[in-house]
C-alpha cells in the first residue's frame, strides 16, 4: 500500500539538487561524451578495412573463338584463374598498435571534454548558490527594515517621528522590495542553465557558499589536454610506420588452369607483383609529416597557455582569499557592532533613520561583498577543474 502511495506521489516529489549529483548527471547524460564513445565504433570498423588486402580474385572463360570447329559442348570451359594476395604479417601487427594508440587519444579526448563540462557544472551550480544565498540575504535585510518602518509608523502615530522619516522609510522599504524581484528572476535564470547541464529540471539546489576546495598543484605535462596530443603523436607515428609497410611492392599467389587439348587441362602457378616506381604511397606520408608537426606546434601552444591560465587563477585565487579574509575578520565583525550599535542608538532617538539607513546599507553591502568574493573564488576554481583540477 504504502509503496503505491509513493511511486504515485514520486513525481511530484521535488528534492534539492548537490554539487555531487548535479556532476553526475551531467556526465552521465552529455551527448558529446555519448558521442565521442561512439567514435570507438569507427576505430575498430577502420581496424577491419585492412583485412581487404586478403580478397582474392577469381576468374574463369567459357566456350571458344574465331574459327575454332570445336562446339561449345565439346569445351565449355577454357581457363580458371585464382589470385591471392600475400600481405606482410606485420601490417596487421602495425594496423593494430594504430587502433589501439587511437583509443588511447580518444579517452584523452573524453577526459578532455568531460573536465570541460565538469567545470561548466561547477560554476553553474555555485553561480544559482550564489543567488540563492543573496536572496536570503536581501530578504533577512528587507524583514530588518520593515521592523523599522513598522517602527517608524508606530512612532509617527505617537507623534515622536516626523512625516519625513516616515516616507524615508517606506521608500527604502519599496527599493529594497524591488532589488528583491529583480533577483528572483536571475536565480531561476541560474537554475535553468544547470538543467540543460545536468539533463533534468532543477527546481532546487543544496550547498554552501562557503565550501570552498584547496588547489592541488597540477602536472601540466600529466594533464589530458597534454595527453591527447602525444597519444595522437603516436598514432601519427605508427601510421607511418604503416603507410612504409604499405608502399611495398604487393605480391599475389596466382594458380591457373587451361585447356592445353581436347580433353586435358594444365596446371600453372606463379607469383606476381606490382612495382611501386613512380608513387609509393608519398602523398599519405606527406599529409602526415605535415599532421605531426601541427600536433607538435599545437601541442607547445597548449603548455604555454595552460601554465599561463594556471598562473593566472592562482594568483587571482590568492587575492580573493586575502580580501575575504580582511573582511570576515575585521570588517564585517566591526560593520555588525556599528549596526547593532546604531539600531539602539535610533531607537533612543541619538541618531536619525538618515544615519542609520546609511549604516544599515553599509553592513549588508559589506555582507553580499562577501558573497561575491566567494562567487568569483568558485568562479577561479571552476576555471581550474575545465583545465584537468580535481574536485
Amino acid at each position: 500500500m504504502w509503496a503505491l502511495v509513493f511511486m504515485v506521489l514520486t513525481p511530484f516529489l521535488s528534492y534539492a539538487l548537490s554539487l555531487e549529483s548535479a556532476l553526475e548527471l551531467a556526465v552521465g547524460r552529455s551527448y558529446v561524451l555519448k558521442a565521442l564513445e561512439a567514435e570507438k565504433l569507427a576505430l575498430e570498423g577502420k581496424l577491419l578495412t585492412h583485412r581487404e588486402s586478403l580478397n582474392p580474385s577469381f576468374a574463369f572463360s567459357l566456350g571458344n573463338l574465331g574459327t575454332s570447329k570445336e562446339s561449345f559442348s565439346r569445351s565449355p570451359l577454357y581457363n580458371i584463374s585464382y589470385s591471392q594476395p600475400l600481405p606482410y604479417p606485420e601490417m596487421f601487427n602495425k594496423a593494430r598498435q594504430v587502433r589501439a594508440f587511437e583509443l588511447k587519444s580518444l579517452e584523452e579526448r573524453m577526459q578532455v571534454e568531460r573536465a570541460r563540462l565538469m567545470g561548466e557544472v561547477y560554476r553553474a551550480f555555485f553561480t544559482a548558490l550564489y543567488y540563492k544565498e543573496l536572496l536570503s540575504l536581501m530578504q533577512e535585510e528587507l524583514k530588518l527594515q520593515e521592523e523599522l518602518k513598522t517602527f517608524v509608523e508606530r512612532s509617527f502615530r505617537l507623534g515622536e517621528a516626523s512625516r519625513l522619516e516616515l516616507l524615508r522609510a517606506e521608500r527604502d522599504y519599496f527599493l529594497l522590495l524591488s532589488e528583491l524581484e529583480l533577483i528572483r528572476p536571475l536565480y531561476h535564470t541560474a537554475l535553468k542553465e544547470l538543467s540543460a547541464l545536468a539533463g533534468e529540471e532543477v527546481k532546487e539546489i543544496e550547498g554552501s557558499l562557503r565550501t570552498l576546495r584547496p588547489f592541488v598543484p597540477l602536472e601540466v605535462e600529466a594533464l589530458p589536454h597534454i595527453r591527447q596530443y602525444e597519444r595522437a603523436l603516436e598514432v601519427v607515428n605508427r601510421s607511418l610506420e604503416l603507410e612504409n609497410i604499405l608502399a611495398r611492392p604487393r605480391v599475389r599467389l596466382e594458380l591457373l588452369t587451361e585447356k592445353v587439348s581436347d580433353r586435358e587441362y594444365g596446371v600453372r602457378v606463379g607469383l606476381s607483383s606490382d612495382l611501386p616506381l613512380f608513387y609509393a604511397r608519398q602523398g599519405e606520408k606527406l599529409m602526415l609529416i605535415s599532421h605531426r608537426e601541427t600536433l607538435t606546434a599545437t601541442k607547445s601552444a597548449q603548455l604555454l597557455d595552460i601554465r599561463s591560465k594556471l598562473d593566472g587563477i592562482k594568483a587571482r585565487y590568492s587575492e580573493l582569499e586575502r580580501q575575504l579574509k580582511a573582511l570576515e575578520e575585521s570588517i564585517i565583525p566591526k560593520a555588525q557592532e556599528e549596526l547593532n550599535l546604531a539600531l539602539k542608538s535610533y531607537r533612543l532617538r541619538v541618531i536619525g533613520l538618515l544615519e542609520f539607513s546609511e549604516v544599515r546599507r553599509s553592513y549588508y553591502g559589506l555582507l553580499k561583498k562577501r558573497l561575491e568574493l566567494l562567487k568569483n573564488l568558485h568562479e577561479e576554481f571552476a576555471k581550474y577543474v575545465v583545465l584537468g583540477g580535481g574536485l
